[in-house]
């Protein structure tokens, strides 16, 4: 299909579709109630985030495994950075999976987001430059870029920016890109269409390509050294997007830029508006939200409904660069949203860049416009600046911008600031850094982090092997962590330890552990507990930290030591512990000591500890004396209720017995219990293992 019929198919299946959304609403009235759906789940937030993509994939991978296996649902995608996932279900299953504690939000995935191209004024081509601009010494295609490089608009057809963006990425998420067009094929990177994976990002409206080359293309863009990265999230028609192909929008941009090494830039000409000021931040928000914590510069417009931005989604966020427009003589453009939301002008009205319908230029004017305007700003000042996070770039490009230059200017509350560019990096302007605890992304915290990970702004999800790391937890928080275990080893032990508070200690392989779904616990009184897991196995264990109460300062460490025994050979050592299941005659197969203490007495309580081999029988009596005293049995560690042992008997009186059949090799705690704090004395303990 050439360049033409592609674009007389996009125009056909714009005007096809009122049929096709009445087809589809037909479709779904016939719809069976057990029909599978995709559905975006919005998982909630892990305590301990990390910074690190890959961890974070690791961390809501486990959750996602958690899902699946207690929900049934089908895994279909995984968006670490945004903290979501996408999978099948039916209605049942959409039921139970609602009603998950680790489910925030769920959505179906190919539902219509509000979200549009903004309309624009198309206008013709260079007829639209101003008049001041000598055209016979002209540089410049566009009078946009020649603004933004001085403090006046006395246009010498010039642009003279002391960078050009080279090595940093700048994403444009719009409508697609034609890359036919001469003076784009050469200047796109690459492109991705995450409505349609399979499919082509073409441009399907000549939105996108007028847009992506104001970002960077010479002669009509700001930042012509940058690398341009087309997405397209709508359909073929561009009428619309799913809340499924917007996030992954995000998510690619992310995911791409750190797997490349590179800053970036996410440039959005989008028309969204949002439910009210104050409505929490929905799929799309929260995904935007997620890309700017992982260090990615949001730009976006504010729209062209003269209403207030504060009401529209993505430029109502604080850390989303949000710009309006301008004319060619300093007047705000007549329909531009402002407000106290704003952050920034930048020139809008009449910019020439590339006519997808044509291999030459047109005009258009909207904030859609302006936007890409301070996109390219913004690479400008990450090329300068590389360490800068989002928030200093936009706090950067408002200070050197040119104050009070928008006449006979009605903000409704919005700042009078235009874009500029020249002195960037160049008249001494210096913005303070965010300290560590702000932005734990900056390089030297990273580099602290490495040398000294006790930092309390350091990410500590992954666990190395000896290594302490410090926390705090507030009343039934719980914290994960994971260590990856190398094959061949021993064991795995993870300890807490701590004065303050109680805490409790869940271990497990390959997925998030819970109260109830555990390898190994520890949950003694107080914050000092213990597991121990012998022969491990290789890969991923996860580690759960459970404020009973709260606590503070508590040492966490896993280490992972020794090689793995070889097994016994049975046919030599007939007599070995390991060979005899249960243990049968010879001592050496019963390490237990028997316990047999009289007169013992508590207000509170009176531990004993035995060690028993695997597959014996453990029995424990107490008797006789006086008050009233329970019995708590349980493996490897203290029980510190009876709901919470392997074994329990509470009878009134001193009278208890607890028998475990079938034993696990190691340390049994027997726990005598004064009942509510009355004391008993004279009482007798046995336990035997046989």
């Amino acid at each position: 299909m050439n360049k033409l019929q592609i674009k007389l198919a996009c125009l056909s299946a714009m005007a096809l579709g009122v049929v096709s959304n009445a087809q589809a609403t037909a479709n779904k009235l016939s719809e069976n109630v057990e029909q599978e759906v995709r559905y975006l789940v919005q998982l909630a937030p892990n305590s301990v985030m990390t910074r690190s993509l890959n961890a974070r994939r690791d961390v809501i991978s486990l959750q996602a495994n958690n899902i699946v296996n207690v929900e049934g649902v089908d895994l279909k995608e995984v968006y670490p950075n945004s903290g979501m996932i996408s999978v099948v279900a039916n209605a049942e299953q959409l039921a139970r999976l609602k009603n998950n504690s680790s489910v925030v939000n769920v959505v179906r995935a190919d539902s219509k987001i509000n979200i549009k191209i903004p309309e624009v004024n198309n206008t013709a081509s260079r007829a639209v430059i101003p008049m001041a601009m000598s055209l016979e010494n002209q540089d410049v295609g566009s009078w946009g870029i020649d603004r933004i490089d001085q403090r006046t608009n006395d246009y010498d057809g010039q642009y003279n920016p002391p960078y050009d963006g080279t090595g940093v990425i700048v994403y444009v998420m719009d409508s697609g890109v034609e890359l036919e067009h001469p003076m784009l094929k050469d200047r796109v990177a690459y492109t991705k269409n995450t409505y349609n994976p399979d499919a082509e990002a073409f441009d399907c409206h000549g939105h996108g390509s007028h847009v992506i080359g104001t970002v960077g293309v010479e002669n009509y863009g700001v930042a012509t050294g940058a690398t341009l990265v087309a997405i397209r999230p709508f359909n073929d028609s561009c009428g619309a997007g799913s809340h499924e192909s917007f996030v992954g929008a995000i998510e690619f941009a992310v995911a791409d830029s750190q797997a490349k090494g590179k800053r970036a830039v996410v440039n959005m000409s989008l028309g969204y508006g949002a439910e009210s000021a104050d409505a929490p931040l929905d799929f799309f928000e929260t995904a935007i939200q997620a890309g700017i914590d992982a260090g990615v510069v949001m730009v976006t417009s504010t729209g062209n409904d003269s209403y207030d931005t504060c009401d529209q989604a993505i430029a109502r966020m604080p850390n989303v660069i949000s710009v309006a427009a301008t004319r060619e003589d300093d007047l705000e453009y007549m329909f531009t949203n402002d407000g106290p939301c704003v952050d920034i002008h930048a020139p809008g009205v009449n910019i020439v860049s590339m006519d997808w319908f044509s291999d030459g230029v047109r005009g258009m004017t909207g904030t859609s416009m302006a936007s890409p305007h301070v996109a390219g700003a913004a690479a400008l000042v990450l090329q300068a600046n590389p360490d800068f996070t989002p928030v200093q770039v936009r706090d950067y490009l408002i200070e050197q911008s040119t104050k009070d230059a928008i006449k006979s200017f009605d903000s409704h509350g919005a700042p009078n600031r235009l874009l500029y560019v020249s002195d960037i990096n160049g008249d001494g302007v210096i913005i303070e850094p965010p300290t560590c605890d702000e932005d734990p992304s900056q390089t030297q915290c990273i580099e602290n982090c490495e040398t000294d990970p006790s930092h309390s702004y350091c990410d500590n999800s992954q666990l190395s092997s000896g290594v302490a790391v410090v926390l705090s937890g507030s009343d039934k928080e719980e914290q994960v962590f994971t260590i990856d275990v190398p094959a061949d080893s021993g064991s795995l032990t993870v300890t807490t330890d701590g004065d303050n508070g109680d805490a409790d200690l869940y271990v497990q392989f390959g997925s998030i552990p819970t109260t109830s779904d555990f390898e190994c616990r520890g949950y003694n009184g107080g914050s000092n507990e213990s597991c121990t897991i012998n022969n491990p196995q290789e890969g991923t264990y996860s580690v759960m930290v459970r404020a009973y109460n709260d606590f503070t300062d508590l040492s966490l460490t896993a280490t992972f030591t020794g090689e793995v025994e070889p097994p016994v050979d049975c046919s030599a050592e007939p007599s070995h512990p390991d060979c005899q299941q249960p243990c049968e005659v010879d001592d050496s197969c019963n390490p237990a000591q028997d316990i047999n203490e009289t007169d013992l007495a508590s207000a509170d309580k009176i531990v004993r500890i035995i060690e028993v081999s695997a597959g014996q029988t453990l029995t424990v009596n107490t008797s006789g004396g006086a008050g009233d005293a329970d019995l708590f049995i349980n493996f490897n560690s203290e029980a510190s209720s009876w709901w919470g042992a392997d074994c329990s008997s509470r009878s009134s009186g001193n009278d208890e017995t607890c028998v475990i059949n079938n034993t696990e090799a190691g340390s049994y705690y027997i726990t005598i219990n004064a009942y509510e704090g009355s004391p008993f004395s004279g009482l007798t303990l046995s336990a035997t293992a046989q």
